[in-house]
């Protein structure tokens, strides 16, 4: 019997994702004429009345599958195609637009922007491509808005790849938002063309939210308590203090402060309760189906059309419209629906954490939420309505966190805890929220109702950080591969099955993948075991040189990052993660002795594993030289005035490591003298860390 009659768009979905992934992941575009030839073969054969038989069934299966495949791998291909940019030699000056609400950081205003004009020597190009930009910060830069126009009179730069091993791709990361450039711009280089520029709806819904967010800041909220009121009810997080994010985070109620799907959710049920008395009455469902509609896309549109909020008002306007109409669609056929139309629009969209995350959640709960509520059956409402909640962010904790640990590297173990209050709290702080915006015009209402709204932020800010308190709220350094990701899910729904439908064959699935998994960390904990490694990574004007093995370390820095424990966990952490260093170990590199593991340092040398290096650093003078042919590797730091052909004849090392806190001129210099001599050099700032794998 076939089921997939019932799933037609899952059947579309699938191979059009396969496609995106295919043209993402291998970088190979299938040429158009190919998807032109088999769609004009597939609607031929359709009025062929000898192929339009059962038996043929697979063949158009087959073409309808190579056909999305195609389509979403042609899709995303075009969306990766990097502009022709004139070169900065002959760029003099650029027109772009602000698509993108500014930010304000400590030291600039941060700006995503679309080109309009680039001006070249020779002619003007009208070019399509986003940029960010860092303006210099003063009072003009403060005031500019979405939408406004400028003249930048500066070329762009390409965007940088990560410089240390398994740092955050930040140019992986805004490439899929088809942002290619940046660039630093003094505030003597732009000035200010017009205002009101792009799509008009986004203008007035960032106004319409601007509005509401000012309201919200005249009431004296505390700064922390602010930027939760407002990332929870507008989606404005920019005021949000980083060690508010860390505590949501921990406790496992990080999704409260993005508005997505919950909110989206909250502001459904909301309504769907209002609305019910509707049902009574001749096409009443169809009434109501219409009326959450425009309400969903009205609380998407105060929000600021944030891509979160219409991902989720998509997915969610889907499932409403197959109510409406009384269809007895799949609620899987309707999530694969608005899947297929969000990578339509846009196929990039689908390397999106946010997306990816969402999807998962919504298939977690539409999943096990069901069968779990059946099986889970309470008389009392209060009972019944605790266990709704508890299922829900079960449901929606396992479907989304395998991709949470393989991007995150953490598990929030009291998740079910937050949830219960935090989930409810939720809706409460939303109902209360839109009801001050709505009244805020009313004296004494609107001072009654703001003071509603603070204390129950003030509340939910207190059980959270009651939560991240708790011991181990959050299991951290935890690393899934991507083969690791896909079994731990699809074990995720074996073991649901097995138990639920007391099946022998999901079980024995299950198994497989236990094994399989098993296998996997196993793998993974000897390479950990038999991983010896140094390190020098790009630690800017710092000097940071790790010696790994067997999952642990010792890192030796300069005074520059002694006491930054923020910076070096920004440049070593997630390589000490990956290389299973659980508790890492700190030395000043100036010490005249260190001795750990493996590693023996006596002044300006290093051994390791019998590999042997040599500092040198601006103090050292050219009197200490003494030759020395068993070093393998020379690091230079600081600006030392020693020369390669002194380095070579002196030692003749396997390899020169120069870091990034030398001057360009020094830099430059060696570069030339290295070419001259033939000698291995690795310039850091340039070319990024250096890693060398010992036996």
């Amino acid at each position: 019997m076939n089921v997939w009659h019932n799933y037609p768009f899952v059947r579309i979905v699938v191979p059009f994702i396969i496609g995106i992934f295919f043209s993402i992941g291998c970088d190979v575009f299938i040429p158009i004429w190919i998807f032109i030839v088999l769609l004009f073969i597939g609607f031929s054969l359709t009025y062929i009345a000898k192929f339009r038989t059962y038996k043929l069934r697979n063949l158009y299966g087959l073409f309808l599958f190579l056909l999305f495949f195609i389509g979403g791998n042609d899709l995303a291909s075009v969306k990766l195609i990097k502009p022709a940019f004139p070169s900065q030699q002959l760029t003099k000056a650029i027109t772009v637009y602000i698509v993108e609400p500014p930010e304000e950081t400590e030291k600039c205003t941060k700006l995503v922007v679309r080109t309009v004009n680039v001006y070249a020597s020779d002619s003007c190009y009208r070019l399509k491509t986003k940029a960010l930009l860092y303006l210099q910060k003063d009072s003009l830069s403060k005031s500019l808005l979405l939408g406004d126009e400028i003249l930048i009179l500066s070329a762009f730069d390409t965007l940088s790849p990560p410089m240390n091993p398994h740092a955050f791709n930040y140019k992986r990361y805004l490439k899929f938002k088809q942002i290619l450039y940046q660039s630093y711009i003094r505030s003597d280089q732009w000035s200010l063309i017009s205002r009101g520029r792009g799509n008009k709806l986004k203008l007035w819904a960032n106004g319409f939210r601007t509005y509401l967010l000012e309201t919200l800041q005249k009431y004296e909220f505390e700064a922390e308590h602010l930027g939760v009121a407002s990332a929870i009810l507008l989606g404005y997080d920019q005021i949000l203090d980083p060690e508010t994010r860390d505590e949501f985070s921990d406790a496992g109620a990080m999704h409260v402060l993005c508005v997505s799907g919950l909110h989206v959710g909250i502001i459904y049920l909301i309504f769907a309760s209002l609305l019910s008395f509707l049902k009574k009455y001749k096409k009443g469902d169809l009434i109501k189906g219409m009326l959450l509609l425009l309400v969903i896309w009205l609380y998407a549109f105060i929000t600021g059309l944030s891509p979160s909020v219409m991902r989720a008002s998509t997915m969610l306007s889907f499932i409403i419209i197959g109510e409406g109409i009384h269809r007895k669609a799949s609620v899987y056929n309707s999530l694969a629906a608005s899947a297929f139309l969000l990578l339509l629009i846009d196929p990039l969209m689908l390397m999106e954490v946010g997306f990816q995350l969402s999807y998962s959640a919504v298939l977690g709960i539409v999943s096990i939420y069901p069968i779990l509520r059946r099986r889970l059956y309470v008389k009392s409402k209060i009972a019944q309505k605790i266990r709704d909640i508890l299922i829900v962010s079960l449901a929606a904790q396992l479907g989304t966190f395998p991709l949470a640990i393989y991007y995150f590297h953490q598990f929030p173990l009291y998740f079910l805890l937050t949830n219960l209050v935090v989930v409810s709290f939720a809706g409460i702080l939303i109902y209360v929220g839109f009801s001050f915006f709505a009244l805020s015009a009313v004296p004494y209402l609107n001072s009654f109702l703001a003071y509603v709204l603070k204390k129950c932020v003030d509340f939910l800010c207190y059980y959270v950080a009651f939560v991240e308190s708790l011991p181990s709220a959050s299991l951290e350094k935890l690393v899934l591969s991507i083969p690791s990701v896909i079994m731990l899910s699809l074990l995720i729904v074996a073991v649901f099955r097995a138990i639920l439908l007391k099946s022998k064959q999901w079980f024995f699935v299950a198994s497989i993948l236990v094994f399989l998994l098993l296998g996997l960390f196993t793998l993974r904990n000897y390479k950990i075991e038999n991983t010896h490694a140094i390190l020098f990574y790009n630690a800017g004007n710092g000097i940071a040189m790790d010696f790994i093995s067997s999952g642990k370390n010792m890192l030796l820095v300069d005074s520059v990052l002694q006491l930054d424990e923020k910076r070096i966990g920004f440049i070593a952490g997630n390589q000490w993660i990956y290389a299973g260093v659980n508790e890492p170990s700190i030395e000043m590199i100036n010490n005249e002795l260190v001795q750990s593991m493996d590693l023996f340092k006596y002044k300006s040398v290093i051994r390791f594993r019998g590999e042997t290096i040599m500092l040198f650093d601006g103090k050292v003078s050219n009197l200490f030289l003494s030759k020395n042919p068993s070093i393998d590797y020379v690091f230079i730091t600081s600006n030392s005035k020693l020369s390669m052909n002194e380095i070579d004849s002196l030692y003749h090392p396997k390899q020169i490591i120069i870091n990034a806190n030398n001057s360009f001129y020094l830099q430059k210099k060696w570069k030339a003298e290295a070419s001259e001599y033939n000698i291995p050099i690795w310039f850091i700032r340039e070319e990024g860390a250096c890693m060398k794998a010992i036996d």
